[in-house]
């Protein structure tokens, strides 16, 4: 007899018990359909002496199994004609016995003893035998929407007349094809209920976008209380093509772009999605039991981020709660005791590079030294720095009217300060989708198109510059957490194996959040020279950009003005050149007082053949010498 306390003994150490307590509750009323889903849950492989099949009515079981042998094998020839009919409309109907996990039926044509499939459990090779097991493992699907699926699936495979069908194969099969289908029939059902005539007669069958043959009606409580089950312990395959996987096949239907509806991808898929996602997390908690990685998972609603963060979390619990030897901690004091090597200096700071490549050499190197060269330590420390050089630059940015400066700053002090209108409001909808495959952290672009791309996307709409850096104060506020985790994970990989793949996740995840800041930070800075050049167009002012993005954008506009410049020269004949005013400031918002963007541009402009004029914070640029 199957009971909850047997299910959670048999499978507590692969599904989640509250998992199993739930699922119980939903189905108490058919054992073996409740113990059929925790075992395909569980992801084990299906025991021979397992029998996932329920008699549906009490007249379907055969209870004198030699009694109908016999009557097949050897008919009395004095039978009459009644005896004749009821013994062919027995032997029509599905027999099934519970009894020891065993499939018991009147054998009948083709039927013999021998045809048993791989788990040893007597093929079925009937049509309508086939359909009846379904009907009774599946009672929330309709009998003809069972019967659709086998003529599409198994009568297409083989001729009816050698049909031999394992009966644990043909409910994957169909439990597959129903989590595939389950999200239509749903839309089908609704629509049906909100039509304003409210008639559901329009045919138990309906035309998909395929043209295959698909019944609309299904149990509505069975498909409300199985839909429940799945939305919160399975993979929406609308999810998973959010994140980038399955995406090809809900691309294109018909040879067009499919703008809505639901995924068609099926659902082997998801499953095998599910499977390579637990041996993924497997691999990288070993210290943590399958069940654990499986119930996390599971209770995460198969998110693999989360579920990666509360298997960190546990695995961080798991190995402090190790205490350590005496051997261990003299021999970490006096470890810390010794000078450090140039060779292990130099690979933290190589770390941080990594870790932060934007940041100068010299303040890596600072960071590395007062952390006593620990990378859990620098890292830290790195963050500290940064946030303090954005603190002085804030600092100084609201100051910096009150000071007194010559005629030439005070115009460059001007332009820094001119008001930007808001836009009402950003609509979602005219955001630009990052394209992945541009903007790969392992595939760095350079800044230059990085920036004709902001150009652009700056260019098409009303962009609010301080909404685009708080998008980018967000995304690096999430590096800078990643990145701690990172270091963190990094600094105990030789005692815990699998810390070097946590710390590899960490910094991956940090670096995308990075190319993504750098992004909306290059489109805070051309919409606020964009918002300059409304006043006047022949000036680009570069404050508040790192030294990177200084000299990609200057570069990009004195591109844009040259091009604007020859044109109007063509046209108009005319050989007289407005310069290109381009604001650079002198350095007074660095983090030692020197100007650090200045240089950089009159470097790039001399080494791309500007003809300019080098000013205290600013340079004029006339035109190409070459």
């Amino acid at each position: 007899m199957i009971t909850l306390a047997s299910l959670i003994a048999d499978y507590g150490k692969y599904v989640d018990r509250d998992l199993i307590t739930a699922i119980w509750a939903e189905n108490s009323h058919d054992e073996t359909k409740c113990r059929n889903i925790i075992h395909m849950l569980s992801g084990q492989p299906n025991p021979e002496n397992h029998l996932p099949v329920t008699p549906t009515t009490s007249e379907d079981i055969w209870t004198n199994h030699s009694d109908i042998l016999s009557q097949d094998s050897s008919p009395s020839p004095s039978s009459s004609k009644s005896s004749k009919s009821s013994s062919r409309n027995t032997s029509a109907r599905l027999s099934l016995q519970n009894t020891g996990g065993s499939i018991s039926k009147p054998l009948s044509g083709s039927e013999t003893p021998g045809n048993k499939g791989s788990n040893g459990i007597e093929a079925i090779t009937s049509l309508k035998t086939l359909v009846e097991f379904l009907a009774a493992c599946f009672p929330e699907c309709g009998r003809d929407y069972l019967e659709t699926k086998v003529r599409d699936i198994f009568v297409t495979q083989q001729s009816s007349d050698t049909l031999q069908v394992d009966p644990i194969e043909a409910i994957d099969i169909i439990s597959n094809s129903l989590y595939n289908d389950m999200e239509e029939v749903e839309t089908l059902i609704y629509q049906q209920k909100i039509s304003t005539d409210g008639s559901s007669n329009s045919g138990d069958f309906q035309r998909d976008r395929n043209g295959n043959l698909r019944h609309s009606l299904v149990d509505s409580t069975s498909s409300t209380s199985l839909a429940a089950i799945e939305a919160k312990y399975t993979v929406d395959p609308q999810s998973k093509t959010k994140r980038g996987k399955n995406k090809s096949k809900s691309k294109m239907d018909n040879g067009r772009v499919n703008g809505g509806g639901s995924s068609t991808s099926g659902g082997d898929n998801a499953w095998n999605e599910i499977n390579r996602e637990l041996d993924q997390l497997c691999a990288l908690f070993p210290m943590l039991s399958t069940g654990t990685v499986k119930s996390t998972y599971h209770k995460c609603g198969a998110d693999f981020d989360n579920a990666l963060l509360q298997l960190s979390a546990q695995a961080e619990k798991h190995q402090s709660s190790k205490p350590r030897s005496g051997a261990e901690t003299l021999g970490q004091t006096s470890k810390n005791k010794r000078p450090v090597s140039p060779s292990k200096a130099a690979h933290i700071v190589q770390s941080l590079q990594e870790m932060f490549p934007d940041q100068d050499t010299e303040l890596l190197e600072e960071a590395a030294a007062q952390s006593v060269f620990d990378i859990s330590i620098a890292a830290e420390k790195m963050l500290a720095l940064i946030s303090q050089a954005e603190a002085a630059a804030a600092s100084a940015e609201k100051t910096k009217g009150s000071q007194k400066r010559g005629v030439k700053w005070q115009r460059a002090d001007q332009l820094s300060n001119h008001k930007v209108v808001s836009a009402a409001s950003v609509n979602s909808g005219n955001q630009q989708v990052i394209d992945k495959s541009v903007h790969d952290v392992f595939t760095r672009i350079p800044l230059a198109d990085l920036a004709g791309g902001a150009r652009e996307w700056v260019s098409g709409r009303d962009v609010d510059p301080a909404y685009c850096r708080k998008k980018s104060e967000e995304l690096i506020e999430k590096r800078n957490e990643l990145y701690t985790k990172a270091a963190q994970a990094y600094s105990r990989r030789n005692s815990q194996r699998n810390h070097s793949g946590t710390a590899l996740y960490y910094s991956t995840e940090g670096h995308k959040c990075d190319a993504r800041a750098r992004v909306w930070r290059m489109r805070a800075a051309q919409a606020t020279v964009a918002a300059a050049k409304r006043n006047d167009a022949n000036v680009v002012d570069l404050h508040g950009l790192s030294r990177a993005e200084a000299v990609a954008l200057a570069l990009e506009e004195v591109n844009s003005w040259y091009v604007n410049l020859r044109e109007e020269q063509l046209c108009r004949s005319t050989k007289t050149i407005q310069p290109l005013h381009v604001v650079t400031g002198l350095g007074n918002r660095s983090a030692n007082g020197k100007a650090l963007v200045h240089p950089a541009v009159v470097r790039a402009l001399n080494d791309q053949g500007w003809w300019f004029e080098e000013h205290p914070g600013y340079v004029n640029v006339y035109g190409s010498r070459l």
